[in-house]
């Protein structure tokens, strides 16, 4: 797959906003999901991602800790979120 981008390692604007709301949507279906049982979209899409994006999945990962934190505050499980999904992005 060829890069977006003209210039090999920069984002341009709209590989940013991509990768922004795709960090986005993981943490929505994952919020609007939460009162289905095990049902957990969010590896999926991190997944997709790392597929689709190769080392850029690690943005939209990012803003999906980011948010996580933010709204649920800062406890000890950020920590495994920190090193569990961009484990999970690098493996796939």
């Amino acid at each position: 797959m060829r890069s977006l981008s003209p210039q090999a390692g920069k984002l341009s604007v709209r590989e940013l906003c991509v990768l922004g709301l795709m960090g986005a949507l993981m943490f929505a279906l994952q919020l609007a999901l939460s009162a289905i049982g095990n049902v957990h979209v969010t590896a999926v899409l991190i997944i997709l991602s790392a597929v689709m994006f190769s080392w850029r999945a690690f943005y939209p990962v990012a803003v999906f800790v980011l948010l996580e934190a933010l709204v649920w505050g800062l406890g000890l499980w950020v920590i495994s979120y920190m090193y569990a999904w961009p484990l999970l992005t690098l493996i796939a």
